[in-house]
């Protein structure tokens, strides 16, 4: 899923090519680099050191799969990518990818930033509701706790990530859906953290009371 709240949970577990900053631009994860070729296509070249848990690397073939998913996949997040009117997803070699387009779409990169890059080999081995049972990622965490639309507790993986600087063993993650009981358990220290929509009023408050409020991308 694709939400505000799903997106913090995925970004323990897994990995994408790019990133926004809270300008609004793209910065390299997965990705080293990509360009245009043959007038309407995008090439994407992937960076080497990358592995799932299990120590199989992260290729192409894997953000692939991950795309074709999205793209095909029914209840995926499809409507993201449906502008670029992707004909198809070709491995060129073990960590490049072109997609290939209708039409030259300068959005391309960007909209990247909500593929999230699954293991293939694993999901064909064990089938979707095995993945979901025991999900496989390449992130720096692992979710050793989880309920549904209530909270998800993670722990570090016993492994260095190559390009996420990870400071913290477990991360709590609870879904208060009521802005102002969220606030709340800021002020009291019961949480350390919030991610909302807030009014302005909420957060020129915050900011006077001496904490850092943040303004950012996905």
């Amino acid at each position: 899923v694709n939400d505000h709240w799903g997106n913090h949970q995925h970004g323990m577990q897994w990995d994408r090519v790019f990133r926004w900053t809270d300008k609004g631009e793209t910065f390299n994860q997965l990705a080293t680099k990509w360009e245009v070729v043959d007038g309407t296509n995008w090439r994407f070249h992937l960076r080497d050191d990358l592995t799932f848990w299990d120590g199989t690397p992260v290729t192409a073939h894997d953000f692939k799969f991950s795309l074709d998913e999205q793209i095909n996949r029914p209840g995926s997040a499809r409507g993201i990518l449906t502008p670029l009117k992707i004909t198809e997803v070709e491995v060129v070699d073990t960590y490049t990818v072109d997609i290939k387009m209708a039409q030259l779409n300068v959005q391309a990169g960007p909209r990247m930033i909500w593929v999230w890059v699954l293991p293939k080999d694993y999901i064909e081995r064990v089938g979707w509701d095995g993945f979901l049972e025991e999900p496989m990622g390449s992130g720096p965490y692992k979710w050793s706790e989880w309920e549904a639309w209530d909270h998800t507790f993670a722990e570090k993986v016993d492994r260095e990530h190559p390009f996420r600087t990870v400071t913290l063993d477990k991360i709590e993650f609870f879904d208060v859906n009521i802005t102002e009981s969220a606030v709340a358990a800021l002020r009291t220290g019961a949480l350390d953290l919030i991610s909302a929509y807030f009014e302005p009023e909420v957060v020129k408050d915050l900011d006077d009371k001496g904490f850092d409020v943040y303004v950012g991308g996905a």
